[in-house]
């Protein structure tokens, strides 16, 4: 699958199941990653990181995704 120029939001991406899915897009060609985690800060600063060495802009964003917001 080609994906040249597009970007991607991972959610639970720094997670085992989400950074190999982020890494399988990466071969693909996507420019740009948000790496979605709820706890794993540092791994999903250090995927960022590696994406960042391959030329693909990342990004890690926290947010409990895991229920719908009361408002």
């Amino acid at each position: 699958m080609e994906l040249a120029g597009r970007v991607a939001l991972v959610t639970g991406g720094a997670g085992g199941i989400g950074s190999a899915v982020i890494s399988i897009l990466a071969r693909s060609g996507i420019s740009g990653v948000a790496i979605h985690y709820r706890k794993s800060s540092k791994a999903a600063a250090a995927l960022a990181a590696d994406m960042d060495r391959l030329g693909i802009k990342a990004v890690a964003l926290q947010a409990d995704v895991s229920r719908r917001s009361k408002r």
